[in-house]
């Protein structure tokens, strides 16, 4: 996988690179950085397994994207003669190798993200680690930090412990495939020791995601999909689909988030905590009235700010456009979560006292961060001469820590996004000129914003659309054609034309020809 003259195969090509420089993504490792990482071992030693619970005999497997090659988590459950289950999730044990003080652990938190650009990735850690020992690969043996909670069949959690532990994963399983299982009731080949595992696990994550609910969280199921970018064989980008969260997806977060829950209870000391605070009555009631405006008739908001009433509010809009549009109003309303020390703020979205991120260390510095700060406590190797001293200490660390992993995670996702805005002008660029069916994702004042059926994301200029002068109606989101009264709104299918791509932007123009307009002169 690795040519050290050309480098790994699943680094960002040249266009992929002048994102992430713009971006502050940094992708070259120091090389004090990779001669510790060409020093790590890269199998685990027997003697590195004393004093770990062996899970090497129990089944434990992994479920993720198909293209996953950093695994940072692997599950199991195990079934109680209490009729409770022990449900393990054994995180790659990164901060047994990698310690503060080191050229790696540097890496870790000045990266503090690994960024995932369309087909490649530049990681937090480099590939022979984030790939290699640290990743937690079927059919070998890995270190890892188990958080094992028992639970009851109603999702209820009896008790947990975080402790260290040695696996080797069965089987790494695919979202698709698992899918299959839980949602098409098909079983594919090698899954067949696997399904009543999956369906308990299934069974559990709903009742975690309803407990969730039913405390208040926010529930916006139908926006904020990533994008997967279909290539044709020579490598041209084809197609862009929106890849909803489907149950085995599901299954894994609340699992996840699970764990971080536990997590943000056990911790005494400071620690990274993903924080939310609740927003602001007047954004939130804007908010509504833009919605309002997109002919959602809003009623019984006594109590705005619930997670409840938010989520019920998108639930009962039965057109899809325009349900998507009205929680991207709505998630605009509210603060960015982020990354904090303060145990006080709590997380509003997800409707938790506490919680933080523990379960991918190999990716994210926070969880790394905790994992540190997790064996510390757990481990007792504060100096309780000067305790106070010390956890003071912690606190100004991590609270500068947490704002550039804010930061550094923003620009990750600001990157990925501008990658795929970058693809699908690459493939306008192809295809100049060209006719696409189309759907209205949005309107403003300054144009209407088009989804194509094949997942191309631009805009149409109002004097882009031929044959009739478009007027803005501010009292329903909508253009109205002056001259043939047409309407043009959130949900409107629309055949459009290519008109250019401005590839320095990442942007594309579309415009629409209609009966008065038989041939379209293209700018470009």
């Amino acid at each position: 996988e690795y040519d050290h003259s050309i480098g790994h195969k699943d680094d960002p090509d040249a266009d992929l690179k002048l994102i992430a420089a713009e971006y502050g993504i940094v992708e070259e490792f120091t090389e004090e950085q990779m001669a510790e990482a060409n020093a790590l071992p890269t199998f685990v030693s027997e003697e590195e397994t004393k004093g770990r619970i062996d899970y090497r005999k129990k089944k434990v497997f992994s479920i993720d994207g198909a293209r996953t090659k950093d695994r940072d988590d692997a599950i199991s459950i195990e079934y109680l003669d209490n009729g409770n289950y022990l449900i393990g999730v054994h995180i790659a044990d990164v901060t047994h190798y990698i310690k503060p003080g080191m050229a790696l652990w540097e890496a870790i938190t000045s990266r503090s993200t690994s960024a995932y650009l369309i087909e490649s990735v530049i990681p937090q850690l480099p590939h022979i680690i984030s790939n290699g020992i640290c990743s937690l690969n079927p059919g070998v043996d890995r270190l890892t930090l188990s958080c094992l909670v028992e639970m009851t069949p109603g999702g209820e959690i009896i008790n947990y412990d975080f402790v260290d532990t040695v696996i080797n994963s069965e089987m790494a399983m695919v979202y698709d495939d698992v899918n299959e299982i839980l949602e098409e009731d098909n079983v594919p080949e090698g899954y067949e020791d696997y399904v009543d595992d999956l369906l308990v696990l299934n069974s559990i994550s709903k009742k975690l995601s309803q407990k969730r609910l039913d405390k208040g969280a926010v529930n916006f199921d139908d926006i904020e999909n990533d994008i997967e970018v279909e290539f044709d064989e020579s490598g041209h980008p084809i197609e862009f689909v929106s890849k909803s969260q489907k149950s085995a997806e599901k299954l894994i977060e609340n699992l996840m988030l699970l764990v971080g829950v536990c997590y943000a209870e056990y911790m005494m000391v400071p620690t990274t905590l993903r924080v939310h605070e609740k927003p602001d009555v007047e954004a939130v009631e804007d908010a509504i009235e833009k919605i309002g405006k997109l002919g959602v008739k809003v009623t019984g908001m006594h109590d705005i700010l619930n997670g409840n009433v938010l989520t019920k509010v998108i639930k009962s809009i039965s057109d899809q456009s325009v349900r998507s549009v009205a929680a991207s109003i709505l998630l605009r309303s509210m603060k960015r979560a982020r990354i904090d020390v303060d145990e006080s703020i709590g997380h509003y979205a997800l409707a938790e006292r506490k919680i933080g991120r523990f379960t991918s260390p190999i990716r994210r510095a926070e969880d790394a961060i905790g994992h540190y700060q997790l064996k510390k406590q757990r481990d007792g190797l504060y100096d309780y001469t000067r305790f106070q001293e010390q956890i003071d200490s912690d606190y100004e660390w991590l609270k500068q820590e947490s704002a550039h992993i804010t930061m550094k995670q923003y620009n990750a996702d600001m990157a990925e996004a501008a990658s795929v805005h970058l693809k699908m002008a690459d493939y306008i660029e192809h295809h100049l000129g060209e006719l696409f069916s189309s759907k209205v994702t949005y309107i403003n004042e300054s144009g209407i914003y088009i989804k194509t059926a094949n997942g191309v994301i631009g805009k149409i200029d109002p004097y882009d659309y031929k044959g009739d002068q478009l007027i803005y109606d501010d009292s329903t989101m909508s253009y109205v054609g002056r001259k043939t009264g047409v309407r043009i709104k959130i949900g409107t299918s629309l055949d459009v034309i290519s008109l250019d791509t401005h590839r320095e932007y990442r942007t594309i123009n579309f415009g629409v020809e209609n009966e008065q307009t038989k041939k379209l002169t293209l700018r470009r």
